[in-house]
């Protein structure tokens, strides 16, 4: 099966699970071969059984990283207990880690708050196919920190975060420059029982793109853009504490053909020079009293649908001079738990 038809497949299990709690929640098997110019991280002594550590295998593997060079981590659950660098001491390009989805798993064995995988700087590269299992312990699954080397168009697919006590991906401006990412695209992942599913911390992370991603049971939210923007398509969101929040966005952002189900608010913050575009959305039963849009700042919302069935009647927090609204159904809530004057 080809990755397009992976991509398919599992974005119609996504939303087939319309309004039910226990909606798909795996990755699927992805069936590769392995190319002749991949690195195999058993052949420098992973044992992916579930029992051996295999952090020095790995961190092995990973200090040979150069450009467009492939690591490959075969069907198994490998074991670490310090953080994995994914870096070079200059900027690297068209890099690669590829795994089997479901089947191939990073589990966290060390202290409790670790981070498990370290990222410095890697642009115009992919991580496809891999389970980053936090065990409750780890404190962040991915730690983009960029280290003076400004990162661009990485493509994340087929990634599942889980059990980890802050972020599923966290990015992070560096200190020295304040470089950041631009440009990420988050396919068919899974954040599930994590603080934040992403959050990304500078004005210059730019363009975020998510689609087809699955953000459930996070205890904080799915994502916190701090000053950046994102564009956030086809995704669903279940028992999150809030799904999307957003402080004061660089440039705009929108949110399309995404359901909630169970949250306690679809979207918190407020708004910078840019309007945010909500399109096409059905939210149901979130429990804040303080209503499913709790945003400050220009809005524009149309051909959404707000289905009340938890604690939560209102669907805006507050009614602003800044919102547009058309063709919105409100499934019997209030409207504005706040009219203007």
């Amino acid at each position: 099966m080809t990755i397009g038809k992976y991509a398919a497949l599992f974005l119609a299990l996504l939303f087939s699970a319309a309004g039910r709690a226990d909606t798909f929640r795996e990755l699927p098997v992805l069936n590769w071969e392995q190319r002749s110019d991949w690195i195999n991280v058993r052949d420098f002594g992973a044992k992916g059984d579930g029992r051996t550590d295999d952090t020095a295998a790995l961190r092995k593997t990973f200090s040979g990283l150069e450009n467009g060079v492939t690591i490959y981590l075969p069907p198994g659950e490998y074991l670490i207990s310090e953080t994995l660098n994914w870096r070079n001491e200059k900027r690297l390009t068209g890099v690669s880690v590829i795994g089997h989805g479901e089947a191939s798993r990073l589990v966290w064995n060390g202290p409790v708050g670790g981070r498990m995988v370290r990222d410095s700087g890697l642009s115009l590269s992919r991580y496809t196919g891999i389970v980053f299992d936090g065990k409750g312990k780890a404190s962040v699954g991915m730690w983009n920190d960029q280290e003076g080397k400004f990162e661009t168009q990485v493509r994340y697919s087929f990634l599942a975060f889980r059990n980890l006590r802050a972020c599923g991906i966290l990015c992070e401006n560096n200190r020295m420059d304040l470089r950041s990412d631009s440009e990420p695209a988050f396919e068919n992942c899974i954040f599930d029982n994590v603080g934040t599913g992403v959050e990304f911390t500078s004005f210059n992370d730019y363009d975020f793109a998510f689609k087809g991603c699955l953000f459930l049971n996070n205890r904080s939210s799915g994502i916190y853009c701090r000053r950046g923007n994102f564009y956030m398509l086809d995704s669903r969101f279940e028992k999150n504490g809030v799904d999307i929040i957003a402080e004061r966005p660089e440039h705009g952002c929108s949110i399309r053909r995404c359901v909630s189900s169970g949250s306690g608010a679809f979207l918190r913050g407020e708004g910078g020079v840019s309007p945010l575009t909500m399109e096409n959305c059905t939210v149901s039963a979130w429990s804040s009293g303080d209503g499913a849009i709790q945003w400050s700042g220009s809005l524009l919302a149309f051909s959404n649908t707000f289905l009340p069935g938890g604690t939560g009647k209102f669907i805006f927090r507050q009614e602003t001079p800044f919102m547009a609204l058309s063709g919105n159904r409100s499934g019997g809530a209030v409207l504005f738990k706040r009219e203007l004057p």
